[in-house]
C-alpha cells in the first residue's frame, strides 16, 4: 500500500484514530484526559468524541469523581459498534465466529469437510458459515460486519491473500482472498493459522507481555507464530514458523510434507496414532485398544490421551515419546530464536496437558544453550480452542486499529476507524 500525502484530511483522519486508541487502550477515560495522552487540544477532542458518540463508535461509561465543578463523563469504546468474522479452516472442518471490536467470540458455526474435497466444495461450505454466523445475533438485525479473517495451515502470501502451499489441504496457488471477496463483497484478511493464533495470545492470552515470543500448536499439523518486538515475523515469503517440518531424524518416517523425519512425522496426532497401532500390533497389553472400540483403525490420539489419563503404561510412553521429540524440536527455536516464552496450544495439549508438556520441557532443557533455556518460559496456550479464531479477527481489528497513513492501492484501501464513519471531522 501506498503512504496518503499529507492534507487536512489525513490529519483529520489521525486526530479521530488517535483518539479511539487512547480509548481503546485507556478506558473509560474522560475528554480532558483524553486530550492530554493524545495531545490535541480540547476542542479538537470535543467534536471528534461527539461525532464518534454520533457514529456509536464511543459510549459514555458513568463519570469520574469531581475535582471541583460538574463530574467528568467517562467514554470507553463500544464493542459491539461494529463486528468482524474470524474463520479457521483445518483439514476436516471450517468454523466461523462473529466477533466483537474487543475480538470478544459471540457466535460461532463449525461444518465438517469429506476427506479429498477440492476447493470449489470447500469455499462452498466456508460461504455457508460465513452467512449463518452472520445471521446468528439473537436473531435480530446486528451491527455490521466489517471484515472477515481466513487463517489456513501451509504458507500464506498475506499481501495477495493467496495460500501458496498447503499440504494439509493439498493445496496450491488457491486465490482464497480474491475468490471471497469477491461472493461476500467486503474485506478479506487471510493468513497462516500458526500465525494467528500466535497473535491471539500476545494481544490477549499467555502471550501477554511478551515481545519475543513463540507459540506452537500440536494436533493434525505442528505449525509455530513467532512474535519479534511485538509484531508477528512471516519471513521474506511469509513461510516462516514452519517448526512442524524441521528435521528431527533425518531416517525417520515419511512426511506428508515429502520430507523424512520431521517433527510433524514423530509427534502430531497422526503419529501418535500410528505408533499406538503398533504397539497393538505387537501384542502389547494395553488399554487403547479397547478405547478404540477393539477396531485398531479407529485407534486415534483422543484414545491414547483417554488410555493414558486411565494410567495405561503402553499410552503414556507413547507420549511421552511424543513429547519429548517436540522438547528436541524446541530446543532448536530456542537456539535460534531466543524467545522470552513459548505458548503451547492445540487440541493434543489441551487433552495430554502435562503428559506431553512434562517430557517436552525435560527434553528442551536437555537439548538447548542452558543460559537460553533457563530464561525461557513454558507455558500452555490460555485461549482453549477459540484463539484459531480470535487470532483470525484479530486480523481484522488489527488493521481497523492501525493509524490510517496508508491509502488505496490496486487492491483495496485498508480498514481504518475514518474509513467506517459517515463524515469527518474538523481538528
Amino acid at each position: 500500500m501506498r503512504l496518503r500525502s499529507g492534507s487536512k484530511q489525513l490529519i483529520r483522519d489521525l486526530n479521530i484514530s488517535t483518539v479511539v486508541e487512547t480509548v481503546r487502550q485507556r478506558g473509560p477515560i474522560s475528554r480532558v484526559e483524553i486530550a492530554e495522552v493524545a495531545k490535541l487540544g480540547r476542542s479538537t477532542v470535543t467534536g471528534i468524541v461527539n461525532l464518534l458518540l454520533k457514529e456509536g463508535i464511543l459510549v459514555e461509561a458513568g463519570s469520574a469523581e469531581s475535582r471541583g465543578g460538574r463530574k467528568p463523563v467517562l467514554l470507553a469504546l463500544n464493542p459491539r459498534a461494529r463486528c468482524v468474522i474470524g474463520v479457521k479452516l483445518a483439514p476436516a472442518s471450517v468454523t466461523a465466529a462473529l466477533a466483537d471490536l474487543h475480538a470478544q467470540v459471540l457466535q460461532k458455526v463449525r461444518r465438517p469437510l469429506s476427506r479429498g474435497q477440492g476447493p470449489e466444495a470447500v469455499f462452498r461450505t466456508l460461504l455457508d458459515v460465513v452467512h449463518e454466523v452472520q445471521r446468528m445475533d439473537d436473531g435480530v438485525k446486528g451491527p455490521p460486519v466489517i471484515g472477515v479473517g481466513v487463517v489456513l495451515p501451509g504458507i500464506v502470501n498475506t499481501t495477495t491473500g493467496t495460500s501458496v502451499a498447503s499440504h494439509l489441504l493439498h493445496w496450491a496457488n488457491i486465490p482464497v482472498r480474491e475468490l471471497l471477496e469477491k461472493e461476500l463483497r467486503i474485506p478479506v484478511l487471510v493468513d497462516n493459522d500458526a500465525n494467528a493464533f500466535a497473535l491471539a495470545e500476545r494481544t490477549y492470552g499467555a502471550g501477554q507481555g511478551a515481545d519475543n515470543l513463540l507459540c506452537v500448536t500440536v494436533g493434525v499439523g505442528i505449525g509455530g507464530g513467532i512474535i519479534t518486538n511485538g509484531r508477528v515475523y512471516r519471513g521474506s515469503i511469509t513461510g516462516a514458523g514452519e517448526i512442524g517440518h524441521i528435521t528431527i531424524d533425518e531416517r525417520g518416517p515419511l512426511c506428508s510434507c515429502g520430507n523424512r523425519g520431521c517433527l510433524e512425522a514423530l509427534a502430531s496426532d497422526g503419529a501418535i496414532a500410528q505408533a499406538a497401532r503398533r504397539a497393538v500390533a505387537k501384542g502389547r497389553k494395553t488399554l487403547i485398544l479397547e478405547a478404540a472400540g477393539g477396531d485398531p483403525s479407529a485407534i486415534t490420539r483422543e484414545t491414547v490421551v483417554l488410555a493414558a489419563h486411565e494410567g495405561d503404561r503402553v499410552a503414556r510412553r507413547i507420549l511421552r515419546e511424543a513429547g519429548r521429540h517436540l522438547g528436541t524440536g524446541l530446543a532448536n527455536a530456542v537456539n535460534l530464536l531466543n524467545p522470552e516464552r513459548i505458548v503451547i496450544g492445540g487440541e493434543a495439549v489441551q487433552q495430554a496437558g502435562d503428559l506431553l508438556l512434562s517430557p517436552l520441557r525435560e527434553a528442551m532443557k536437555e537439548r538447548s544453550f542452558s543460559v537460553l533455556a533457563d530464561e525461557v518460559a513454558v507455558v500452555p496456550a490460555a485461549l482453549g480452542e477459540d484463539a484459531w479464531l480470535v487470532g483470525a479477527a484479530t486480523l481484522v481489528l488489527e488493521e481497523v486499529f492501525t493509524p490510517p497513513i496508508y491509502g488505496a492501492d490496486e487492491d483495496r484501501p485498508p480498514i481504518t476507524i475514518p474509513s467506517l464513519l459517515g463524515h469527518t471531522v474538523q481538528g
